[in-house]
Protein backbone atom coordinates (compact mmCIF):
# COMPACT_ATOMS: atom_id res chain seq x y z
CA UNK A 1 0.00 0.00 0.00
CA UNK A 2 1.57 3.19 -0.98
CA UNK A 3 2.72 5.88 1.37
CA UNK A 4 2.12 9.41 1.47
CA UNK A 5 4.03 12.69 2.54
CA UNK A 6 1.00 14.14 4.23
CA UNK A 7 -2.70 14.21 4.33
CA UNK A 8 -5.48 16.52 4.33
CA UNK A 9 -9.09 16.78 5.57
CA UNK A 10 -11.60 19.60 5.88
CA UNK A 11 -13.13 20.64 9.61
CA UNK A 12 -16.59 21.63 10.38
CA UNK A 13 -16.30 24.63 8.97
CA UNK A 14 -15.12 23.84 5.48
CA UNK A 15 -11.32 24.63 5.59
CA UNK A 16 -8.91 22.46 4.54
CA UNK A 17 -6.17 21.35 7.18
CA UNK A 18 -3.19 19.80 6.92
CA UNK A 19 -1.78 16.98 9.04
CA UNK A 20 1.78 15.34 9.12
CA UNK A 21 3.29 12.04 9.75
CA UNK A 22 5.15 13.55 12.79
CA UNK A 23 1.70 15.35 13.70
CA UNK A 24 0.84 11.82 14.58
CA UNK A 25 2.70 11.80 17.67
CA UNK A 26 0.53 13.88 19.10
CA UNK A 27 -2.64 11.84 21.00
CA UNK A 28 -4.88 14.47 20.29
CA UNK A 29 -4.66 15.01 16.74
CA UNK A 30 -4.46 11.10 16.22
CA UNK A 31 -7.55 10.66 17.83
CA UNK A 32 -8.42 13.53 15.04
CA UNK A 33 -6.89 12.04 12.01
CA UNK A 34 -8.57 8.56 12.71
CA UNK A 35 -11.75 10.00 12.93
CA UNK A 36 -11.05 12.69 9.65
CA UNK A 37 -11.66 12.02 5.89
CA UNK A 38 -8.45 12.27 5.23
CA UNK A 39 -7.18 12.34 1.04
CA UNK A 40 -3.48 12.83 -0.44
CA UNK A 41 -2.95 16.35 -1.64
CA UNK A 42 -4.93 16.35 -5.05
CA UNK A 43 -7.95 14.73 -3.31
CA UNK A 44 -7.34 11.38 -5.59
CA UNK A 45 -7.05 8.60 -3.03
CA UNK A 46 -8.47 8.31 0.47
CA UNK A 47 -6.20 7.80 3.54
CA UNK A 48 -5.82 6.85 6.87
CA UNK A 49 -3.57 6.81 9.19
CA UNK A 50 -1.23 4.39 10.93
CA UNK A 51 0.74 5.14 13.91
CA UNK A 52 3.95 3.41 14.84
CA UNK A 53 6.24 5.15 17.33
CA UNK A 54 9.15 5.24 14.62
CA UNK A 55 7.65 5.69 11.70
CA UNK A 56 4.26 7.38 11.71
CA UNK A 57 2.33 7.93 8.07
CA UNK A 58 -0.64 7.68 5.60
CA UNK A 59 -1.92 4.98 3.54
CA UNK A 60 -4.25 4.41 0.99
CA UNK A 61 -5.86 1.29 0.04
CA UNK A 62 -5.11 1.64 -3.69
CA UNK A 63 -2.26 -1.11 -4.74
CA UNK A 64 -0.78 2.05 -7.21
CA UNK A 65 -0.66 5.36 -7.48
CA UNK A 66 -1.85 7.32 -10.28
CA UNK A 67 1.24 9.69 -11.95
CA UNK A 68 -0.21 13.45 -12.40
CA UNK A 69 1.23 14.79 -15.97
CA UNK A 70 1.11 18.52 -15.53
CA UNK A 71 2.94 20.88 -18.45
CA UNK A 72 4.73 23.88 -16.96
CA UNK A 73 2.86 26.71 -18.90
CA UNK A 74 4.35 29.90 -17.04
CA UNK A 75 3.84 32.80 -19.93
CA UNK A 76 0.68 34.65 -19.12
CA UNK A 77 -0.45 34.41 -22.16
CA UNK A 78 -1.51 31.01 -22.03
CA UNK A 79 -3.77 31.97 -18.62
CA UNK A 80 -5.03 34.38 -20.64
CA UNK A 81 -6.12 32.73 -23.39
CA UNK A 82 -7.85 30.16 -21.01
CA UNK A 83 -9.64 32.79 -19.43
CA UNK A 84 -10.64 34.29 -22.64
CA UNK A 85 -12.22 30.39 -23.56
CA UNK A 86 -13.89 29.92 -20.27
CA UNK A 87 -15.63 33.44 -20.77
CA UNK A 88 -16.86 32.52 -24.21
CA UNK A 89 -17.97 28.81 -23.02
CA UNK A 90 -19.96 30.03 -19.96
CA UNK A 91 -21.49 33.05 -21.75
CA UNK A 92 -24.52 30.64 -22.02
CA UNK A 93 -24.72 31.02 -25.34
CA UNK A 94 -25.02 27.26 -27.46
CA UNK A 95 -21.92 26.97 -29.55
CA UNK A 96 -21.37 23.96 -31.78
CA UNK A 97 -18.38 22.96 -32.00
CA UNK A 98 -16.78 21.28 -35.04
CA UNK A 99 -14.40 21.70 -38.58
CA UNK A 100 -15.20 23.53 -42.33
CA UNK A 101 -15.25 20.52 -44.97
CA UNK A 102 -16.25 20.90 -48.50
CA UNK A 103 -19.11 18.76 -50.19
CA UNK A 104 -18.31 19.24 -54.07
CA UNK A 105 -17.78 23.14 -54.99
CA UNK A 106 -19.82 24.21 -50.89
CA UNK A 107 -18.15 24.58 -47.68
CA UNK A 108 -20.12 23.12 -44.92
CA UNK A 109 -19.65 22.84 -41.12
CA UNK A 110 -19.47 19.95 -39.05
CA UNK A 111 -20.39 19.49 -35.82
CA UNK A 112 -18.71 17.30 -33.56
CA UNK A 113 -20.90 18.61 -30.16
CA UNK A 114 -22.20 21.53 -28.85
CA UNK A 115 -21.85 23.20 -26.26
CA UNK A 116 -25.69 23.28 -25.00
CA UNK A 117 -26.02 22.81 -21.16
CA UNK A 118 -22.68 21.78 -20.55
CA UNK A 119 -20.65 22.91 -17.41
CA UNK A 120 -16.60 24.23 -17.60
CA UNK A 121 -14.16 24.08 -15.11
CA UNK A 122 -10.26 25.45 -15.55
CA UNK A 123 -7.25 23.34 -14.45
CA UNK A 124 -9.74 20.14 -14.23
CA UNK A 125 -7.62 16.98 -12.51
CA UNK A 126 -8.91 13.87 -14.17
CA UNK A 127 -7.65 9.87 -14.54
CA UNK A 128 -6.88 9.03 -17.73
CA UNK A 129 -5.91 5.28 -16.90
CA UNK A 130 -5.06 3.37 -14.36
CA UNK A 131 -1.52 4.87 -14.05
CA UNK A 132 -1.87 8.49 -14.93
CA UNK A 133 -4.10 11.54 -14.49
CA UNK A 134 -4.09 14.77 -16.28
CA UNK A 135 -4.80 18.55 -15.63
CA UNK A 136 -6.79 19.89 -18.44
CA UNK A 137 -7.04 23.59 -19.57
CA UNK A 138 -10.18 23.41 -19.80
CA UNK A 139 -12.89 20.97 -19.55
CA UNK A 140 -16.94 20.41 -20.00
CA UNK A 141 -19.46 17.42 -19.23
CA UNK A 142 -23.50 17.81 -19.86
CA UNK A 143 -25.50 18.75 -16.85
CA UNK A 144 -27.88 15.62 -17.38
CA UNK A 145 -24.83 13.71 -16.76
CA UNK A 146 -24.77 11.59 -20.40
CA UNK A 147 -21.97 10.28 -21.52
CA UNK A 148 -23.18 9.55 -25.58
CA UNK A 149 -21.21 10.41 -28.92
CA UNK A 150 -23.43 13.36 -28.65
CA UNK A 151 -23.00 14.48 -25.15
CA UNK A 152 -18.82 13.69 -25.18
CA UNK A 153 -16.30 14.63 -22.56
CA UNK A 154 -14.92 17.46 -23.85
CA UNK A 155 -11.42 18.58 -23.05
CA UNK A 156 -9.61 21.66 -24.52
CA UNK A 157 -5.60 21.47 -24.24
CA UNK A 158 -4.43 25.35 -24.92
CA UNK A 159 -0.88 25.54 -26.00
CA UNK A 160 2.50 27.95 -25.18
CA UNK A 161 5.50 26.57 -24.60
CA UNK A 162 4.62 23.25 -23.85
CA UNK A 163 2.35 20.37 -26.07
CA UNK A 164 0.93 17.05 -23.83
CA UNK A 165 3.85 14.92 -22.77
CA UNK A 166 3.80 11.35 -24.66
CA UNK A 167 2.25 9.34 -21.77
CA UNK A 168 -0.85 12.29 -21.58
CA UNK A 169 -1.26 12.26 -25.59
CA UNK A 170 -1.38 8.36 -25.31
CA UNK A 171 -3.96 8.11 -22.42
CA UNK A 172 -6.23 10.84 -24.78
CA UNK A 173 -5.96 8.29 -27.25
CA UNK A 174 -6.72 5.36 -25.00
CA UNK A 175 -9.46 7.06 -23.67
CA UNK A 176 -11.42 8.40 -26.55
CA UNK A 177 -11.28 5.46 -28.07
CA UNK A 178 -13.07 3.65 -24.96
CA UNK A 179 -15.51 6.42 -24.40
CA UNK A 180 -16.91 9.36 -26.24
CA UNK A 181 -14.43 11.74 -25.29
CA UNK A 182 -12.93 14.72 -27.40
CA UNK A 183 -9.87 16.43 -27.21
CA UNK A 184 -9.48 20.35 -28.52
CA UNK A 185 -5.99 21.87 -29.56
CA UNK A 186 -5.70 25.38 -29.37
CA UNK A 187 -2.19 27.44 -29.54
CA UNK A 188 -1.58 30.65 -28.15
CA UNK A 189 1.19 31.60 -30.73
CA UNK A 190 -2.31 31.54 -33.25
CA UNK A 191 -4.83 32.73 -31.01
CA UNK A 192 -8.19 32.13 -32.44
CA UNK A 193 -7.09 30.28 -35.13
CA UNK A 194 -6.56 26.63 -34.60
CA UNK A 195 -9.68 26.77 -32.23
CA UNK A 196 -11.40 30.03 -33.70
CA UNK A 197 -14.45 31.08 -31.47
CA UNK A 198 -16.75 33.11 -33.51
CA UNK A 199 -19.95 34.37 -31.02
CA UNK A 200 -21.94 35.92 -33.32
CA UNK A 201 -22.23 32.49 -35.36
CA UNK A 202 -22.57 30.31 -32.38
CA UNK A 203 -19.12 28.28 -33.69
CA UNK A 204 -15.94 27.27 -32.15
CA UNK A 205 -13.91 25.62 -35.03
CA UNK A 206 -11.47 23.35 -34.69
CA UNK A 207 -8.63 22.24 -37.12
CA UNK A 208 -6.61 19.72 -35.03
CA UNK A 209 -8.45 17.40 -32.34
CA UNK A 210 -8.38 14.24 -30.91
CA UNK A 211 -11.66 11.42 -31.25
CA UNK A 212 -12.37 8.10 -31.41
CA UNK A 213 -9.46 7.13 -30.78
CA UNK A 214 -7.42 8.91 -33.53
CA UNK A 215 -5.55 12.78 -34.06
CA UNK A 216 -8.02 14.37 -37.12
CA UNK A 217 -6.40 17.34 -38.94
CA UNK A 218 -10.84 18.63 -39.91
CA UNK A 219 -11.99 15.91 -41.48
CA UNK A 220 -8.93 13.48 -42.19
CA UNK A 221 -7.79 10.54 -39.50
CA UNK A 222 -4.37 10.78 -39.10
CA UNK A 223 -4.64 6.87 -38.07
CA UNK A 224 -0.60 6.98 -37.42
CA UNK A 225 0.09 10.14 -35.68
CA UNK A 226 1.77 9.58 -32.34
CA UNK A 227 2.69 12.55 -29.93
CA UNK A 228 6.42 12.95 -31.85
CA UNK A 229 4.64 13.76 -34.81
CA UNK A 230 1.97 15.40 -34.16
CA UNK A 231 4.13 17.87 -32.45
CA UNK A 232 6.44 18.09 -35.64
CA UNK A 233 3.89 18.82 -37.71
CA UNK A 234 2.44 21.31 -35.78
CA UNK A 235 5.25 23.42 -35.14
CA UNK A 236 6.10 23.40 -38.82
CA UNK A 237 2.79 24.88 -39.20
CA UNK A 238 3.56 27.69 -36.09
CA UNK A 239 6.93 28.43 -38.00
CA UNK A 240 4.95 29.19 -41.25
CA UNK A 241 2.26 30.93 -40.03
CA UNK A 242 3.80 32.91 -36.50
CA UNK A 243 1.18 35.87 -36.81
CA UNK A 244 -0.70 35.39 -33.16
CA UNK A 245 -3.95 37.20 -34.47
CA UNK A 246 -4.89 34.84 -37.36
CA UNK A 247 -3.73 35.15 -41.32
Amino acid sequence: MPKHPFAIYYDSHGNKKKINPSDLHDTQTRAEARNAELWDSEEEYRLFPRYRADAPHFYSLSSRLRELHVPVEADPAHQQRIDELFGNLTSGANYRIGYYSWDGPEEQFVVITRTHQYSWGKEVTRALTEQMRARHDLFGATNSLKLTARSPWVAIEVVKTHFPDEKTFEGFLSLSKTLPFVVLFDFVDRRNYYLQVKPTERTIRVIYYIYDGSVWKGSHRWKSCNHTFFREKVEEDLKKFPNPDGP
